[in-house]
C-alpha cells in the first residue's frame, strides 16, 4: 500500500509538519479550575475552532479523559465526529447551526444537547422530537449574539416543556466581557439579568438542572459567577483569552511547539548578474534551505520572521509560497535536509516564543496561533 492509499488509516503525513502538544496539561488546567470552582460545578469544555486548534478527536478524547463533565461544540458535524470517536460524556451543540428536522434527527440518533435560542428553533424541536431529546435554552443577556431575551426565557422553556419528549436540562448564557476595567461592573449587569431568568424559574417552582454562565474570560475576572456549572474554552488549553484578567487560574500551556522539516538545502547560484530580481535580499555564499509549510497552512500569521534550525536562528526569506518557506541557511553550515525546523518552540537552548509571534502580528490573540494552524497539520500529542 502506498502512503497516499493509506493516509486515513494513520500513515503518517508525507509533509512533515506537526504541532506538538502537552496532552498532560488537559489534566492539569481541568485540577485547577476544580479547585477554582468547587468539587459540585460541572465542566463544560468548549471545543470550537477544531479544539482551539488542538485537534478535535484527540482534544475532546483528552479532555474527556481528563475528568470534564461535558463537551461544548458549534457544529453539529463535529460533535457527530467526536460522538463516534468514542467519547461518552455530554455534548452540548451550541446555537448557531440552522434548525432543521435533520439537526434534530441528529440530535436524537447521537445523543447530543440542543440549545434552543429563538422561536424558530424552539418550534423545530416542538415539531421533530419523536423520541426523548434534552436541550439547553440560551438568554441573550448582553453580548447581542444568540439567545432568547430575558423576558421571553420563561415561556420559552414552558412551551418546551409541553413535549413529553422534551428534557429542558440546562439554562445558560454568554457574556460580553469588556477588556479594560469596566469588564466587572458590566458583568454584574449582564449576570443579574440572568439571575432574574433563574429566580423566575425558581418561583414558577421549574426545575433546571443546569444553570451555566461563566466562560474563561469571566473566570479570569470573578469567582461569583460560576452557578452550577461553567464552559470554559481557552483556559483549558492553557491559552490566554485575552481581555481583562484579575484572577490567576494557574493553568499551563497545553501548546508545545509548531515544527517542519527541511526538504531542500542548496547553495545559491544566480550568474548573469541577476541578483537584483531575485526574489529576496542576495548575499555572498548564500545557502537556502526550504520546509513545506506556507500560506496555505496558516504560517503568515503564525511566525516571527525566523525559524531555528540546529538550535540557531534562520531568517525567513522573501514571501511565503503557498505551501513551501525559503530560509536564510548561509550562518548554519551544518544544516541538512531532514533537520528539524521550529517555527514556535523550543529547539536547544533557544526558543522561539509566542510573544514574538504577537509582537510581529498586531492584533493576533494568543489562542490565534493555534487555531490558525491548518487542519491538514498533524497534531501530536506527547
Amino acid at each position: 500500500m502506498t502512503w497516499w492509499e493509506g493516509a486515513a488509516e494513520g500513515i503518517p503525513n508525507a509533509r512533515p509538519n506537526w504541532m506538538e502538544v502537552d496532552s498532560g496539561a488537559f489534566a492539569h488546567n481541568l485540577g485547577a479550575l476544580r479547585r477554582q470552582v468547587g468539587p459540585a460545578v460541572k465542566i463544560f469544555v468548549a471545543l470550537k475552532a477544531n479544539a482551539y486548534g488542538f485537534g478535535l478527536v484527540p482534544a475532546a478524547r483528552a479532555i474527556s479523559a481528563a475528568g470534564a463533565h461535558g463537551l461544548s461544540v458549534v457544529d453539529v458535524a463535529d460533535a457527530v465526529i467526536v460522538r463516534k470517536s468514542g467519547v461518552g460524556v455530554p455534548i452540548l451543540l451550541y446555537a448557531g447551526n440552522q434548525m432543521v428536522p435533520e439537526t434534530v434527527e441528529a440530535a436524537i440518533r447521537f445523543d447530543l444537547i440542543l440549545t434552543v435560542h429563538d422561536t424558530t428553533s424552539m418550534e423545530c424541536v416542538l415539531a421533530h422530537a419523536r423520541t426523548p431529546i434534552r436541550v439547553f435554552v440560551e438568554v441573550n443577556t448582553g453580548a447581542e449574539r444568540l439567545g432568547v431575551e430575558p423576558d421571553e426565557a420563561l415561556d420559552t422553556i414552558a412551551r418546551l416543556r409541553t413535549s413529553p419528549q422534551v428534557e429542558v436540562a440546562g439554562v445558560y448564557t454568554h457574556m460580553h466581557v469588556p477588556g479594560n476595567e469596566a469588564a466587572e461592573p458590566h458583568l454584574d449587569w449582564e449576570f443579574a439579568r440572568f439571575e432574574e431568568v433563574l429566580h423566575a424559574l425558581d418561583n414558577a417552582r421549574v426545575k433546571i438542572p443546569i444553570r451555566m454562565a461563566a466562560s474563561s474570560k469571566v473566570l479570569v475576572v470573578t469567582n461569583r459567577m460560576n452557578l452550577g456549572a461553567i464552559d470554559p474554552g481557552s483556559v483549558v488549553y492553557g491559552l490566554d483569552p485575552g481581555g481583562a484578567r484579575k484572577l490567576d487560574l494557574g493553568v499551563r500551556p497545553a501548546f508545545r511547539a509548531i515544527k517542519s522539516r527541511l526538504v531542500q538545502v542548496r547553495a545559491l547560484r544566480r550568474p548573469g548578474g541577476q541578483n537584483e530580481h531575485a526574489p529576496f535580499p542576495v548575499r555572498e555564499g548564500m545557502r537556502v534551505g526550504v520546509f513545506p509549510l506556507g500560506r496555505s497552512d496558516g504560517l503568515r500569521t503564525l511566525h516571527c520572521g525566523e525559524v531555528l534550525v540546529r538550535g540557531r536562528r534562520a531568517k525567513i526569506l522573501g514571501a511565503l509560497s503557498s505551501e513551501h518557506t525559503k530560509i536564510d541557511l548561509t550562518d548554519i553550515a551544518d544544516a541538512a535536509v531532514g533537520d528539524e525546523v521550529v517555527i514556535v518552540g523550543p529547539q536547544g537552548k533557544e526558543t522561539i516564543t509566542v510573544a514574538e509571534v504577537l509582537r510581529r502580528n498586531p492584533g493576533l490573540q494568543e489562542s490565534d496561533i493555534t487555531r490558525g494552524l491548518s487542519r491538514a497539520v498533524p497534531r501530536v500529542y506527547v
